[in-house]
């Protein structure tokens, strides 16, 4: 065999190893060894710029906090306020924690005085506040614990009194005692379907029901709508619930005391057997104001159920 026929027998040989690879599935590349990959070092970064990074991430967790409370707040907030008080304690000294307590008493202080006058009727003296303040704090005998829990006790008298007579000379609530006295006089002028208890309550019976009133103990499903005198509506529940008698207030646990199985009747209960001079709902309802309830007792009063023997304390035969 010459040279020839070899070197083409071996170019033969190598090309038909080439195709015979080439068929193969990859696979059974497998057991060539892997190459790791080399990762590449993450850049390093300064205390500076990662302090930087903290106080952004911070500051978004913050805000999201603060656009929530502007939302549930709706339209009585401002962003822009509340952006001008935060610059104003960020252009001051920060790193003393002594002059940051005195900020931060300050702000309590305000803060403080809008609650009582939102809530209380109470307008905070802040001059007079500041000059005892400062008075106190010339002061160099400390109080004693007997002597502060004395103060709390007169304070607490006191902050109560000045309520009670702020309410009392309210001008809403005048306005509103007016109102209410005059809605249900004409009430009884115009309708002779309504009544007036001793206790002041007036009340008419728009349909009579059957058996025995109910009583103060009893737990009765109601259905009722409660307006303004005004007749918006602040309240309702249409499809009924079971509560107890003694569990309302006084005005409309007396008009319950007046109804029967079936009844729906009509009171209309005077500020000083609702909620009186404070109000209530958070607000919905105002100061000495007078309220309109349509009331309806569709079922009889349930029966309590009867407790097993061993908890009513008798023994068992």
């Amino acid at each position: 065999m010459n040279k020839k026929t070899v070197l083409a027998l071996a170019i033969a040989a190598m090309l038909g190893g080439s195709a015979a690879q080439a068929k193969k599935p990859k696979a059974a590349a497998s057991h060539k060894p892997a190459v790791t990959a080399i990762k590449a070092e993450e850049p390093k970064i300064t205390v500076k710029e990662a302090e930087d990074s903290l106080s952004r991430q911070l500051a978004r967790i913050y805000g999201a906090s603060i656009n929530k409370m502007f939302e549930q707040r709706k339209g009585a907030a401002s962003k822009d306020k509340f952006k001008e008080g935060f610059a104003v304690v960020m252009k001051n000294d920060t790193s003393n924690t002594d002059f940051l307590d005195g900020l931060a008493f300050g702000l309590e202080v305000l803060r403080t005085q809008i609650q009582m006058k939102s809530k209380q009727k109470i307008n905070l003296n802040t001059a007079e506040f500041a000059r005892e303040l400062a008075n106190t704090l010339a002061d160099t005998k400390v109080m004693s614990e007997a002597e502060l829990k004395g103060l709390n006790e007169k304070v607490t008298q006191l902050m109560n009194a000045t309520e009670q007579l702020a309410r009392e000379n309210d001008p809403q609530a005048a306005a509103n005692k007016k109102a209410g006295a005059e809605f249900a006089q004409n009430a009884l002028k115009t309708d002779k379907g309504y009544h007036r208890t001793a206790s002041g309550l007036v009340y008419k019976v728009v349909t009579p029901g059957k058996g025995e009133s109910f009583k103060a103990t009893d737990v009765v499903k109601i259905k009722y709508k409660g307006t303004h005198i005004d007749g918006s509506t602040f309240d309702e529940n249409g499809e009924g619930t079971e509560m107890g008698i003694s569990n309302f207030v006084p005005g409309f646990k007396e008009a319950l005391m007046l109804m029967n199985p079936g009844c729906k009747l009509r009171a209309i209960i005077p500020a000083e057997l609702a909620y009186g001079l404070r109000g209530g709902g958070q607000g919905v309802i105002g100061p000495n104001e007078t309220l309109v309830f349509d009331i309806e007792t569709p079922e009889p009063a349930k029966k309590p159920e009867a407790k097993p023997e061993a908890e009513t304390g008798k023994a068992t035969k």
